[in-house]
């Protein structure tokens, strides 16, 4: 459907921003593309969810340069841009009993959703009828 795709989150623990851009550049000699990325402090000095197309190769070029990552397929959907989307979204994916644990915006792709069940999210995305008909400006309401 347009609008929604799967792509991959990578997740790498990093210490620094040193560790970041060492990420980075792996990846970019790579030729992998990041479309978005995300950092969050938690328990571990810092996560860095790094949004990709080509997740395994992501993980093996990370792998290889002894940086290990995890992968993970996560939902990608562009969104209306006015009040109200992430309030409909949320409760179409609630009322759908969707699991939701990794939630973030890539700017030219759209709402990242890691979820327990990516085929209940994708329905409950679909059903809150929030969709955007194109990628583009904000959309009156």
């Amino acid at each position: 459907m347009e609008g929604i795709e799967l792509l991959w989150d990578v997740a790498v623990e990093l210490h620094d921003a040193a560790g970041l851009a060492a990420v980075a550049d792996v990846l970019a000699r790579a030729g992998i593309n990041v479309d978005s990325v995300c950092l969050v402090r938690g328990p571990a000095p810092l996560t860095c969810h790094l949004l990709a197309a080509d997740g395994a190769n992501a993980a093996d070029a990370l792998a290889r340069a002894g940086t290990p990552a995890s992968t993970r397929e996560v939902l990608v959907c562009v969104l209306q841009n006015r009040p109200g989307t992430l309030a409909a979204v949320s409760a179409a994916l609630n009322v759908a009993g969707v699991t939701v644990d990794l939630l973030y915006q890539a700017t030219d792709r759209g709402l990242v959703i890691g979820a327990d069940d990516l085929a209940a999210a994708r329905d409950a995305v679909v059903a809150s009828g929030r969709l955007a008909a194109r990628a583009g400006p904000t959309l009156p309401p």
